[in-house]
């Protein structure tokens, strides 16, 4: 049932980020609902691979990244997408999820990080 639910929430994650992507101005509402969703496919994914081996990660360097610029961040968005075109092909198998989960802890750093900056614009 938990990969059911990593598909459902990845797929709102893709959603918000396509809205950001076709926007130039990003509101800082829906950074919000990126941070959200990121968090929230985390969880999931996270429940989807417990007790299974750690092994295989080829995208550990993904949850390293943090928000520098927002063209940076944008870059950063388009290329997670562009990872996702298959989701059921990128959620199959413990080793791809763990992939993908080093890729959403990636996209949750430059999300707060960008959201850090738009509050303090304000």
């Amino acid at each position: 049932m938990a990969i059911a639910e990593v598909h459902v929430r990845i797929g709102k994650l893709l959603g918000t980020i396509e809205e950001i992507l076709g926007t130039a101005k990003t509101d800082i509402r829906v950074l919000e609902r990126l941070v959200d969703q990121a968090r929230w496919a985390k969880l999931y994914i996270d429940l989807e691979l417990a007790f299974k081996p750690y092994w295989g990660v080829e995208d550990a360097a993904w949850s390293t990244r943090h928000f520098v610029t927002e063209p940076t961040a944008r870059q950063m968005l388009e290329e997670f997408r562009s990872t996702l075109s298959d989701v059921a092909a990128a959620t199959a198998g413990h080793v791809k999820l763990r992939n993908l989960r080093a890729r959403v802890e990636g996209v949750v750093n430059v999300a707060q990080g960008w959201w850090k900056e738009k509050a303090e614009e304000k």
